[in-house]
């Protein structure tokens, strides 16, 4: 075997390493930086799992939420849909606040907020029109719903929620 044919295996062989381990750095790093809290998109208590994303003109549910996070303020955004799953890895959420967006009635695929431990939902201030069944977890205790645009409230509307106690139209 040619000597420099070997050597220049060999300065392949660690270009390739050095390729894989830069690229690996880099996208350890890129999950850092997107993480909201980090960016300081968001302000994150560790400590309670609090996370306030109020105020940001968010247009979508940003990337990089703790994975521990039990109470999440989206409000005040320009949030206009939500996919049903923007929040599914949030097994902890107990409460989200979604109020003062412009979601509609459509904004919101069925089983969006269907996370087992979810009590409390605030809807407020928004532009929904119809109470949104399918979207709802079953856990839910207390709803927000005050200052949408909804007429009248269908007799089935709450069939899905047997939990709920507390209601504020």
């Amino acid at each position: 075997m040619d000597p420099s044919s070997e050597s220049s295996g060999v300065v392949m062989e660690f270009k390739c390493t050095t390729a894989v381990v830069i690229l690996s750095v880099s996208l350890f790093i890129s999950d850092v930086i997107s993480d909201v809290c980090q960016q300081r998109l968001c302000i994150c208590d560790n400590k309670t799992g609090f996370v306030n994303c109020s105020r940001n003109g968010l247009t979508g549910v940003p990337a990089g939420i703790p994975l521990n996070t039990t109470d999440l303020d989206l409000s005040m955004n320009n949030l206009h849909k939500i996919s049903s799953s923007a929040f599914k890895k949030f097994v902890n959420l107990t409460s989200i606040d979604l109020s003062s967006n412009m979601i509609g009635i459509n904004g919101m695929e069925a089983k969006t907020l269907d996370l087992p431990k979810l009590v409390t939902v605030d809807l407020s201030y928004n532009n929904m029109t119809s109470f949104p069944r399918s979207v709802l977890p079953k856990s839910l205790t207390k709803l927000y719903f005050m200052q949408n645009y909804m007429p009248e409230i269908d007799a089935s509307a709450f069939v899905d929620t047997p939990s709920l106690e507390y209601l504020d139209l």
